[in-house]
């Protein structure tokens, strides 16, 4: 899948803020390019989407049409995505180069 991998803040069953907002780890390099952990993170608004004011993110996207009136946006790029296809999601995060 492109070498993409998210995070979505579970550690089992549990959520946990600590592990959604940690740095990825990078120890392993192939050449000249460093191997993250992750690449995104990832979040049910609707569960944790609180979260999300307790340290902000340069790019937020907004994936279907989440009630988010309580979410500080301010200095934050934030795309929505309201009515997406899963295709179009992949597009956006560069999972796949074919816009249908």
């Amino acid at each position: 899948m492109k070498g993409i991998v998210a995070t979505d803040g579970y550690m089992g069953r549990q959520f946990e803020e600590s592990f959604f907002f940690r740095e990825p780890l990078a120890p392993k390099v192939t050449g000249n390019e460093v191997k993250r952990e992750f690449s995104l993170r990832i979040l049910s608004f609707s569960e944790h989407g609180k979260v999300l004011n307790n340290r902000k993110c340069d790019d937020l996207f907004i994936i279907g049409d989440p009630d988010c009136d309580d979410l500080d946006t301010v200095d934050i790029n934030v795309e929505r995505l309201a009515g997406a296809t899963i295709k179009e999601v992949k597009y956006v995060m560069g999972v796949s180069n074919v816009y249908e």
